[in-house]
């Protein structure tokens, strides 16, 4: 399902008010692992795709794996 920018830009500014950086989360990969860190930075919309950088994580991740620990 496609959402449209506006309702991706309302999820990225409510991740941000709720998960500032520096706050425990758990980040599910594509393998299925389950992994706890920190925000390293501000959710941001790339795109169509909403996601956060973590510490420890290589990679931007996906808001829809990202949940508060």
């Amino acid at each position: 399902m496609r959402h449209s920018r506006t309702h991706l830009e309302r999820a990225v500014e409510a991740f941000n008010a709720d998960t500032p950086p520096g706050t425990p989360v758990t980040v599910r990969t594509f393998l299925g692992r389950r992994i706890t860190t920190r925000t390293a930075s501000k959710a941001s919309l790339t795109g169509d795709r909403p996601g956060v950088w973590l510490m420890g994580v290589r990679e931007r991740c996906d808001l829809s794996r990202v949940v508060p620990a």
